[in-house]
């Protein structure tokens, strides 16, 4: 079984092996290490004036003066910014002219704010901020005085020749001014701070030999009382069809309070980094980022809310693949006030549009509250140019409070679904009880399928993670696709998938009964997107002080029952426990619109001795489609894992299966089982498994493998030759049968164990 796993920290790298259908060859594996986050200088345009994130600050450039930011970590507990402000300039008493408001202008890295007789220089690196004062004096003799207004929530203090900005995580320094003359001579510059003005005074001999212009040039610099830390979170995907790229959006904290976006596109095939850029870096706080694509204008949108003194609005912006880089501006999605009433809005979710025809829109959804009390599901489309349409509310029963609100990462299945699936969940404002609802939506906003129960839950039921896929023609079903969550209220969270048909559920897993893992580990943070033909499920899990990162591929087998095809593909080796799990985002390249493809991207946060850090891979699904569905949970062998086995192949009662058993122990004989009913027998045989088949029980004698070196045997079923006690009889549409697998074992003396069994029901 050949599969492909990219894991990648992002600063990413993707090695990738080998390609599927539908995707374009790669000639040899291929190692592309992208740079590390904040490598480079960012600046942003925005009403505000120009934004600008460094490695170790981030700086406001207004018509009213320069803000400098000091980053002093992740965990810092507000933002300490010092603004400073050109308030006079004088030469031997005499004001020079100096315009009201600066033009604010930039060139390659330095930034110039003009007040006429003054230009203020910000040379901009990585790690601090070089402030250049060209002054023109024309005739005028004596000292050069600047005088800058400074306004700060830090303490300052005398540092050298310059000064300090000192608060209880650190701060920044002001390092001492030099005047350049004509000549190039280098001569300090006495500065003096009192009542909130920081003066810096020019010799007359220098302003003399300067030839009517003086440069006066002093540094700001970032300094923390503990080393600095910087947590990235909440990842989101998409994908590009046009040039072929994964569109990563994930959380980047600048400190408490702040957060900023960070968008890095990279290669589907080589994890070369093709862009990396922010969504903004204001010193407003955006958080929960979203991102899907439209195929047919190479364009993705990007919604994220932002933080508000009280009430929170959903805003977004629109990234161009063509050019590789933002649409100018961001715009306001759902805003906080109207209608006499306050709003407050979260869980953004955007869906995109997999047709390769131009015209199509983007869809968000979120929760809206009004004055704290209630959550209404809205949404609004928005155009590939950001242009949006009319706000629409969900017509969802009375008295239920919406959150969680979840929309599938596109269209789906272009020649029969071509909806976009909705999710949440609803909580009963009197009772207290909740219940997962979802709605569909046509690709123009308008409801196909009105608000409905996809699962009832129980009074104590405490539902987190919701996620909910594309739908896919699978089957010779109606479109077909699921919904993930996890419940909180149990010991241990488990993963539920349901799986849904036209806005109703027809049938559910739970998804550690079905991998035939191990209960007791909490597992959350589950996202799940969709292939052609398969739905990935992607999760995080813990295991005392580790935290595992797991994906899981599901096949629709039965017309309601779902099959693990590919169970539990490690992407993150044991990291440290975060304490909270930090969802995955999920996107393939068909949600994207190469409809053939089966490459998924995916993005999550983990634990990185300390710092939260956002990792990212490519998966290849690889395996078989899965037509039999798992049951029965039978008890570990000595590898500490439960033997696992799927048929694969297709439910016709002509062509050949395939069942593989995995998660054996090695170089053990095995013996695949197969019956016409279930069973409970517990130690069968004085071993320790438990058979899960009853009826008439065939054995397939002809076949008894060894397991190999990973644990694992094959065996071939034929229909039309099933073992049925002493006969052999070929199967019948409509037949349900069972098989399970039988092995040797040691565990302090020579045993026996089996798999778990599966269920295939022929047509």
């Amino acid at each position: 079984m050949l599969r492909t796993i990219a894991p990648v920290f992002l600063a990413l790298t993707l090695p990738l092996q080998a390609a599927q259908v539908g995707d374009p060859p790669l000639e040899a594996p291929v190692l592309s290490a992208a740079s590390e986050v904040h490598a480079r200088l960012h600046h942003d345009w925005t009403d505000s004036g120009l934004w600008i994130r460094g490695r170790a600050y981030k700086a406001n450039a207004a018509p009213t003066g320069f803000t400098y930011i000091p980053f002093l970590g992740s965990r810092a507990a507000a933002t300490y910014p010092i603004e400073l402000a050109l308030e006079r300039a004088t030469v031997g008493g005499a004001e020079l002219p100096l315009e009201g408001a600066a033009e604010v202008t930039l060139d390659g890295d330095v930034v110039t704010l003009d007040r006429g007789a003054v230009r203020v220089r910000y040379e901009l690196a990585l790690e601090s901020v070089e402030q250049v004062f060209v002054v023109d004096t024309g005739e005028l003799e004596g000292d050069l005085q600047l005088v800058l207004d400074v306004d700060t929530d830090l303490a300052v203090g005398l540092d050298g020749a310059g000064y300090r900005f000192d608060g209880p995580e650190g701060g920044a320094r002001y390092g001492a001014a030099f005047a350049l003359d004509a000549r190039g001579g280098r001569t300090p510059v006495p500065a003096a701070f009192d009542g909130g003005r920081l003066a810096l005074t020019v010799p007359a001999w220098i302003v003399e030999r300067s030839g009517g212009q003086v440069v006066v040039d002093p540094v700001l610099s970032t300094y923390a009382v503990r080393i600095r830390s910087a947590n990235q979170r909440d990842a989101d995907v998409a994908y590009d069809r046009t040039t072929d790229a994964f569109i990563f959006v994930y959380e980047d904290d600048f400190a408490i309070g702040d957060s900023d976006v960070y968008v890095r596109v990279l290669d589907a095939q080589t994890g070369a980094l093709l862009v990396q850029t922010f969504l903004d870096i204001s010193a407003q706080s955006w958080v929960d980022p979203s991102v899907a694509n439209l195929n047919g204008d190479n364009v993705s949108l990007i919604a994220a809310r932002v933080d508000g003194a009280t009430q929170d609005a959903i805003r977004g912006r629109i990234f161009d693949h063509d050019a590789g880089a933002m649409q100018s501006g961001s715009f306001e999605i759902a805003g906080t006030g109207g209608l006499g009433f306050s709003f407050n809005n979260s869980s953004p979710d955007v869906a995109g549009n997999n047709a390769p025809n131009a015209g199509t829109e983007f869809c968000v959804v979120w929760a809206r509250q009004v004055l704290g009390v209630g959550g209404i599901v809205q949404y609004r489309t928005v155009g590939a140019s950001g242009q949006l349409g009319p706000l629409e509310n969900v017509s969802q029963p009375s008295g239920v409070i919406a959150s969680q609100v979840r929309i599938s990462e596109s269209t789906g299945d272009l020649s029969t679904a071509y909806a976009w699936n909705v999710a949440y969940v609803a909580e009963s404002s009197s009772s207290g009880e909740k219940d997962i609802r979802g709605v569909q939506l046509d690709p123009g906003g308008g409801i196909r399928v009105g608000d409905r129960v996809l699962d009832s839950l129980s009074s104590s039921a405490e539902p987190v993670s919701l996620d909910v896929s594309d739908a896919i023609d699978v089957g010779g079903q109606d479109p077909t696709y699921v919904v993930t969550w996890g419940d909180a209220s149990q010991a241990a969270n488990d993963v539920l998938v349901a799986v849904c048909r036209n806005n109703q559920r027809v049938g559910s897993i739970n998804l550690t009964f079905s991998e035939h893992a191990q209960f007791g580990l909490e597992q959350g943070a589950a996202s799940v997107g969709t292939t052609f033909e398969d739905f990935v499920v992607c999760y995080q899990e813990k295991d005392g002080a580790d935290t595992r990162v797991w994906t899981t591929i599901l096949n629709l087998s039965a017309p309601n029952q779902l099959a693990v095809a590919e169970r539990r593909v490690e992407l993150l080796p044991a990291v440290g426990a975060t304490g909270t799990f930090e969802r995955a985002g999920v996107a393939s390249r068909f949600s994207g619109g190469r409809l053939s493809s089966r490459w998924v991207g995916i993005g999550w946060a983990a634990d990185n001795g300390g710092d939260l850090d956002v990792f990212g891979a490519t998966f290849a699904v690889s395996a078989a489609n899965a037509v039999a569905d798992q049951y029965c949970y039978g008890n570990a062998n000595s590898t500490g894992d439960r033997g696992f086995l799927t048929l694969t192949g297709d439910r016709s009662t002509t062509s050949m299966k395939v069942a593989r058993a995995s998660a054996l122990p090695r170089a053990q004989f095995a013996l695949l089982l197969v019956a016409d009913g279930n069973g409970s027998v517990p130690m069968v045989g004085g071993g320790q498994g438990l058979l899960c088949l009853g009826g008439t029980i065939g054995r397939y004698v002809g076949q008894i493998r060894l397991t190999d070196v990973n644990g694992r045997a094959e065996f071939d079923v034929d229909p039309g030759a099933l073992p049925r006690g002493a006969a052999s009889v070929a199967a019948a549409s409509g037949d349900v049968l069972r098989f399970q697998v039988w092995h040797r074992d040691f565990v302090g003396g020579a045993t026996s164990n089996l798999t778990n069994a599966v269920r295939l029901v022929f047509e």
